[in-house]
């Protein structure tokens, strides 16, 4: 039975920050929460409490956000910015929202969890052709790669801290920014021309705005 053995309830474009998904118009997170609730109910009726309780603690939860909020909130559309004097203090308020999802779901049943961090951000072609647009710059953006690195960190010292006051949970982190990089590097020329391309088809790349169409 697929709807005892595995579920989705994440949203393309969503974020750790609410205001993301004014952006992306995307489910927020919260309404993923009660979605979750949702589905928890629905597999109680179906296969009764104590078996619900069983599934709920041996899943495996993968929970990956974060780009979405620095892309849309404050490299390309800066209106966090405005607010957060630091990029650091942008981070911190995102990981704030990131353990209240994390103690949700403990709340929930879920114990065994994966947080992802942030891929290199500055490799994405859509941040390296908003800043150089069609120069034929094919470099990273170093400073947006630096302050994923920088959350990563402090991502990885939270989940430390966390685990201790969620007894019976296994949390771990998961590095998705030295594939991605390795990857990119590798493959850096084909990846950005083609969407390159594809945007100036599309009449996507425009001096005066963000490419987020």
């Amino acid at each position: 039975m697929i709807f005892s053995t595995g579920v989705c309830f994440a949203s393309a474009g969503s974020g750790y920050d609410e205001m993301t998904t004014a952006v992306t118009g995307a489910i927020p997170m919260y309404e993923q929460i009660e979605l979750f609730k949702n589905y928890i109910t629905r597999l109680k009726g179906i296969v009764g409490e104590e078996e619900a309780k069983k599934i709920l603690g041996g899943a495996f939860i993968i929970l990956s956000s974060g780009t979405n909020d620095l892309v849309f909130n404050y490299y390309d559309i800066p209106t966090r910015r405005y607010q957060f004097n630091t990029i650091s203090g942008y981070h911190d308020f995102l990981l704030n929202s990131l353990q209240s999802f994390v103690q949700e779901l403990y709340n929930l049943g879920g114990r065994l969890m994966a947080i992802a961090g942030l891929p290199p951000i500055g490799c994405l072609s859509i941040q390296i052709v908003t800043r150089y647009g069609s120069s034929g710059n094919l470099a990273c953006l170093e400073d947006q790669n630096s302050d994923c690195q920088t959350y990563n960190k402090k991502l990885k010292r939270l989940l430390t801290q966390l685990q201790p006051s969620l007894p019976g949970s296994r949390i771990i982190y998961a590095d998705i920014y030295d594939p991605y990089l390795t990857w990119f590097l590798s493959h850096k020329n084909m990846v950005l021309s083609r969407h390159t391309e594809g945007a100036a088809e599309r009449g996507l790349l425009k001096p005066d705005q963000p490419v987020t169409k």
